[in-house]
């Protein structure tokens, strides 16, 4: 299968890892110059630099006639805006973005977006069903023995701290799904948040990866 992925920081990465087990083809495009460069690097493939929502990025990417496009822009509009020229101008049957603003899932769905996913609204539903976020945890439906969610508190003497999330290499298969700031503050992370002490970062990795994680946020 074709798959293009537009965009995104953590996400990205972490899209390509599983991705490229399963055989699929692979084109990446991200406006941020480093980042293709750290993605390129790190997993072996070309990345296209280049903004996505610019038809000829895209044109240059050649993806036309791929399986699916998705589009993980830190902006709403963006996303759109991607999904809308790889189904018209590329031929693309099936689009799949992630919107911050949980309001835009039925709008975009409207527009013609096959698969709309907003982290801000799945969390949302998990606290209706959860008391704390502890409850919010033994909640969360992992699949049995293949995902690890753990939970950590950030000190404020790791190297981490100051540093944005798309500075940090993490292991493969591994994400910062939430973070729960020393005020209180849930943020679902996009690649630009910057790590803080006392941060309580929620992460999803594989299983046996959890020191290998603990090492990279201590550095």
């Amino acid at each position: 299968m074709h798959i293009v992925i537009a965009g995104g920081y953590e996400q990205t990465d972490f899209l390509i890892e599983n991705l490229k087990e399963n055989g699929h083809k692979l084109t990446v495009i991200n406006n941020n110059r480093d980042y293709c460069e750290k993605l390129s690097a790190r997993h072996g493939l070309p990345v296209y630099h280049g903004d996505p929502t610019r038809y000829y990025v895209l044109e240059d990417a050649e993806i036309d006639g791929a399986d699916v496009l998705v589009s993980l822009s830190e902006h709403d509009e963006n996303n759109l805006t991607v999904c809308q020229f790889a189904k018209k101008c590329f031929h693309i049957a099936h689009t799949v973005c992630t919107v911050r603003n949980p309001k835009n899932v039925g709008l975009f769905q409207e527009l013609g977006v096959d698969h709309v996913l907003s982290s801000t609204h799945m969390v949302a539903k998990f606290l209706t069903e959860a008391a704390t976020i502890q409850d919010l945890v033994e909640t969360l439906p992992l699949e049995d023995n293949r995902v690890n969610l753990f939970s950590v508190v950030l000190k404020g003497e790791e190297n981490c701290i100051g540093h944005t999330l798309m500075d940090i290499t993490l292991p493969g298969n591994t994400i910062i799904g939430c973070i729960i700031r020393q005020n209180g503050a849930m943020v679902v992370p996009s690649g630009t948040d910057t790590l803080e002490s006392g941060d309580k970062l929620y992460i999803l990795t594989a299983p046996g990866q959890q020191d290998a994680v603990l090492k990279a946020l201590k550095g």
